[in-house]
């Protein structure tokens, strides 16, 4: 991920090593990492489904891969080359109305 001078990301969830680098990225560039473990709810996920529908945030994939591409989807993030989010689908999306649609589709037309 390419962060602009005086950017702002924000993340959660994240483990040991990605606080570990925010610590150090905010001694070092005027670039600001905020990372907070989270617990993600059932109201949670209804509502980041909705703010997708109402396109007040967007999603962003590089690349979807198939539950059985599993070993192939390890490889490509273990490459470095990831910028974005590389989702592994196992079962058609259903929760979110516009953006299914959208998500099963560039999970067939994505590879690596």
């Amino acid at each position: 991920m390419v962060l602009k001078h005086s950017g702002c990301y924000v993340s959660a969830n994240v483990g040991l090593w990605p606080m570990l680098r925010t610590a150090i990225t905010r001694r070092v560039t005027d670039k600001r990492v905020i990372t907070k473990l989270a617990r993600i709810t059932k109201a949670d996920l209804q509502t980041l489904c909705k703010q997708i529908d109402e396109k007040t945030i967007e999603t962003s994939i590089e690349a979807a891969y198939k539950l059985e591409e599993l070993v192939e989807a390890h490889r490509y993030i273990d490459t470095g080359n990831k910028r974005v989010m590389c989702p592994l689908f196992s079962a058609p999306l259903q929760n979110c109305k516009q953006k299914t649609s959208n998500l099963n589709q560039q999970a067939q037309n994505f590879k690596k």
